[in-house]
């Protein structure tokens, strides 16, 4: 079974998702259109396949390296998604 998420952050919604396709027998593949992680770091979270059409850290390095934003604008932006990234949904 696939599973395609939108936006890949705690992956809380993502874990629960596989964790009740799991239990009804289905195996599962994570897909998100974007991700604050790696691959390895999603898998690692969600307990099976998963993988990512666009990134966070890359898309950050190629905005500081066409100029679009500054390396303060970029470590401000980093620390709030690691802020963002820390909270744990109910």
């Amino acid at each position: 079974m696939a599973l395609v998420d939108d936006v890949y952050a705690t992956g809380q919604s993502g874990r629960r998702a596989v964790k009740e396709l799991r239990s009804m027998g289905c195996v599962s593949t994570f897909f998100t259109i974007f991700s604050y992680s790696s691959d390895v770091e999603m898998q690692e979270v969600l307990g099976t396949e998963a993988t990512a059409l666009t990134y966070f850290k890359p898309m950050r390095e190629k905005c500081l390296k066409k100029g679009i934003i500054t390396p303060d604008q970029a470590d401000k932006v980093t620390e709030q998604v690691d802020i963002y990234r820390k909270t744990i949904y109910e």
